[in-house]
């Protein structure tokens, strides 16, 4: 069966990937897994996001595409298909022509909201003609626009779905991250150089400055102020200070997408122990004997029971 990696949503004109609707979900834009069609302009092909409507701390399973069902397959002059029928002949190659086909994939990872992203140019509200709509979708759906379509997530659950993801398929040495920071401000990462167990980083480095995706175990916890405590458990290497992010209650407030979703997702995890991630830098204070992961907004914070270091036994389907 064709792996689907992109889908055409119904309910909002365009491409999307499995994480990306997860996103658009909890923020609300999107309603109706089942609202999928192949990206090809000559395949009507139903798809469903499989665990769109989903929270990390609630699946086993990352979302991901299926076919609807066995009596509405792709056409037979769909790309995707043909695409999909030459990586398959490619599968009984030597290993060295196996990984000059593979050259990987780049997504793109927002810490600022653009102003023409998604969530604010796409309205759906089904009016017109269904020719008229045909028409729309056509357009939408061009080979061009296809070849040259790249996933944009915004919050940081979406890059914990991509890691699983890549790890399955073998290739987080190849797929990489832009971390986009707006005013022409971005930085390339491979999968395997953004993710860092905390346990397994020492306490300083050269690189504290930047941005990585920090995780470990540990719980969350309230503030007096109307914010949280994120309390590692763990320490890093060769250090006895404390680890800790501080999510204040002006950074809760400057949420605009998906507030409510993202601030339910910490209360339940109050006061049990998680996986914890921060897209942050490091900050070592010395005064207080603590080392504080800053976060630029609340769509940098992901708390599952995903631990990657024993991620063989959660991409099973």
């Amino acid at each position: 069966m064709a792996r689907v990696e992109f889908a055409y949503s119904l309910e909002i004109n365009d491409i999307v990937d499995a994480m990306e609707a997860n996103e658009l979900w909890i923020e609300g834009i999107l309603n109706d897994k089942r609202a999928f069609e192949c990206i090809d302009e000559n395949c009507e092909a139903k798809i469903t996001c499989k665990n769109m409507d989903t929270f990390a701390y609630d699946r086993k399973v990352i979302p991901h595409f299926i076919m609807a069902n066995r009596e509405n397959m792709h056409s037979a002059s769909c790309e995707l298909y043909k695409e999909y029928v030459k990586k398959e002949s490619i599968r009984g190659k030597s290993k060295n022509e196996r990984k000059t086909y593979n050259i990987g994939r780049n997504v793109c990872f927002h810490m600022e909201r653009p102003e023409n992203h998604r969530i604010i140019k796409h309205t759906f509200s089904g009016e017109g003609s269904k020719n008229e709509q045909d028409i729309k979708r056509k357009m939408k759906r061009t080979s061009e626009r296809r070849k040259n379509r790249n996933s944009n997530y915004y919050w940081l659950n979406s890059l914990i779905g991509y890691y699983i993801a890549s790890y399955k398929e073998g290739t987080i040495h190849q797929n990489t991250v832009d971390i986009d920071f707006g005013k022409n401000k971005k930085y390339n990462y491979t999968l395997n150089k953004l993710f860092k167990r905390i346990k397994k980083e020492i306490e300083t480095t050269d690189a504290d400055k930047r941005h990585y995706v920090y995780y470990g175990k540990g719980k969350v916890f309230s503030r007096k102020d109307g914010g949280y405590d994120l309390v590692f458990y763990e320490q890093f290497l060769d250090s006895d200070k404390k680890v800790k992010c501080v999510i204040s209650k002006n950074l809760i407030e400057n949420c605009q997408y998906g507030r409510i979703n993202k601030i339910n997702i910490l209360e339940t995890a109050k006061g049990k122990e998680r996986f914890i991630y921060v897209l942050s830098s490091k900050n070592i204070s010395e005064t207080y004997e603590k080392i504080y992961l800053n976060v630029n907004n609340l769509d940098c914070i992901a708390i599952s029971e995903i631990d990657l270091d024993a991620i063989d036994e959660i991409i099973k389907e």
